[in-house]
C-alpha cells in the first residue's frame, strides 16, 4: 500500500528533524560535521537545502565555530536510550547538550550535577532545569552556562 500524501510529508518532516538532530550531536561531540559527499569528497550542494533547514545547520555551525568548550573541552557523558546528552567543558566556559534522537517524545531525568538555571545557547532566553524534561522528537536543546 502506497503511503499518502500526508503521510509522506510527515515522514519527510522527521527525516529532516532528524538529521539536524543527528548533526548537532555529531558537531558538538568532538566530530567534525558533515559538509562535504564524504565518498565523493566534493562539497554538498547546499544551494538546493530547504531554507528553514539551511538556516538550523548554520546556526548550529555558528554556536560550535564562536564556543571554545565545544571546539577544545572536555566531554562527559549523560545519555539515555532516547536521548544523547552531554557537557563539553573548557575553563569556565561549560556547554551542556540534549538531543532526542528518535520519533516519540522523551523523558529524560536530569543528573543532580545537571540543575540548575542554563541559558539557551541560540536565545539566551533563562532556561531552568529540574528533575526531568520531555523533549519533543528531534527536538535538542543547547545550554551554556
Amino acid at each position: 500500500m502506497m503511503p499518502t500524501l500526508q503521510e509522506e510529508l510527515q515522514l519527510n518532516f522527521l527525516a529532516v528533524k532528524g538529521s539536524i538532530a543527528t548533526f548537532l550531536v555529531a558537531a558538538y561531540m568532538k566530530s567534525v560535521p558533515m559538509i562535504y559527499n564524504y565518498f565523493a569528497k566534493t562539497p554538498i550542494d547546499w544551494s538546493t537545502a530547504d531554507s528553514e533547514m539551511l538556516a538550523q545547520y548554520k546556526k548550529i555551525i555558528a554556536f560550535r565555530n564562536s564556543s571554545t568548550a565545544i571546539k577544545k573541552g572536555t566531554y562527559t557523558g549523560y545519555s539515555s536510550d532516547a536521548v544523547s546528552a552531554f557537557t563539553m567543558v573548557k575553563d569556565a566556559e561549560k556547554v551542556l547538550v540534549f538531543s532526542n534522537l528518535t520519533n516519540n517524545d522523551a523523558k529524560y531525568l536530569v543528573a543532580n550535577s545537571l540543575k540548575g538555571t542554563w541559558k539557551d545557547a541560540f536565545t539566551g532566553n533563562a532556561v531552568t532545569l529540574g528533575t526531568e524534561i520531555t523533549l519533543f522528537p528531534f527536538q535538542y536543546l543547547v545550554l551554556k552556562n
